[in-house]
């Protein structure tokens, strides 16, 4: 027989996704600007569920023998001799004979098939950068003009969930616990050095170089230019 008739799964999920930033700029003098910012964002997802079939006690409940004491319908599990088992802790037979049997059986039956848990999740970043620019002086073309700064970011995540999901004890839903985190520092410099202006062949002729480098905290440094 199928467990078509357990019913649904009910689930109850929020997702909230708060989000702030700061920033500054402003002028230094003889052609310096600068601007920076720090910004910090995080998003915490929770889902509860309810009436989730777990086979591990759908197992146990459809394991059904006569008590030879009294004569009753009861878990096997729970009868002396076995061996103990923490799931059969409240057990109860469950029908699953006829088409809508298990639907009809009492509803202490599939409460018992049928469980609730929860999985969550906080996932948060940070991000700061810093940028200069300016003229520091002049070739015969035109003023040369620099640009530097850094920027930093990190990002972390928790998961947590409850002991049946963290067990595998759904047919469905599952989670497993865990946390991780990264962070990434970069600095960059990049200038543009005019060569020449409004030449018979050329209007402008200009030399621009930039490099970067990035040091990512699970993964080593790389260098782009």
């Amino acid at each position: 027989k199928g467990v078509y008739d357990v019913g649904n799964i009910n689930f109850r999920v929020k997702n909230r996704t708060p989000h702030g930033t700061i920033d500054v700029e402003g002028d230094l003098g003889n052609s310096w600007h600068y601007d920076a910012h720090y910004s910090y964002g995080e998003n915490r997802f929770r889902s509860d569920f309810t009436n989730n079939f777990s086979p591990a006690f759908w197992n146990l409940a459809v394991d059904a023998v006569v008590n030879p004491a009294n004569g009753q319908i009861v878990c096997r599990a729970n009868l002396p001799g076995q061996p103990a088992n923490p799931l059969a802790a409240g057990c109860v037979p469950i029908n699953i004979f006829g088409p809508t049997a298990t639907s009809r059986t009492t509803p202490q039956a599939l409460a018992y098939v049928n469980r609730s848990d929860y999985n969550a999740v906080i996932y948060k970043q940070h991000t700061a950068s810093i940028n200069m620019r300016g003229e520091p002086f002049s070739t015969w073309a035109a003023p040369v003009a620099i640009a530097f700064g850094g920027e930093y970011r990190a990002e972390s995540q928790v998961q947590t969930a409850g002991p049946l999901s963290s067990a595998g004890r759904f047919a469905i839903g599952n989670v497993s616990p865990f946390s991780g985190k990264f962070n990434v520092k970069e600095g960059y410099f990049e200038a543009i050095v005019p060569l020449a202006r409004d030449l018979p062949f050329a209007r402008n002729i200009d030399l621009n170089g930039a490099i970067r480098y990035a040091d990512y905290s699970i993964a080593g440094g790389q260098t782009t230019w």
